[in-house]
């Protein structure tokens, strides 16, 4: 329980646009170092961390209230890496929602 409460407290919230679907994928920065996942919570609010695997199925399993919230390390990044890394979720949106179309 400690553990999850610092990961918590690592996190800070930023709006994001709501996704779709329980699908985790996971972006590789150019370096292939970062590795940045996009998990499911509820309804409309997903997640999008940097190795926090265990938190986030933490939070699946009970239902998160929580909004997409970045890690801080996502503000460490360099500039290229953080394109990379936006261009990633974008293209992770846009495959998602052809999905929820389709069916």
């Amino acid at each position: 329980m400690t553990a999850l409460k610092l990961h918590i407290m690592v996190f800070k919230q930023v709006v994001f646009s709501p996704l779709s679907t329980t699908i985790k994928e996971v972006f590789m920065s150019k370096n292939n170092t970062c590795d940045f996942q996009i998990g499911r919570l509820d309804g409309e609010k997903y997640v999008i961390m940097q190795n926090f695997q265990s938190m986030a199925e933490f939070w699946k399993r009970n239902n998160g209230g929580i909004t997409v919230q970045y890690t801080l390390s996502f503000q460490k990044l360099d500039m290229p890496d953080k394109v990379i890394c936006m261009a990633q979720m974008q293209r992770f949106c846009e495959k998602t929602l052809l999905r929820e179309d389709g069916e």
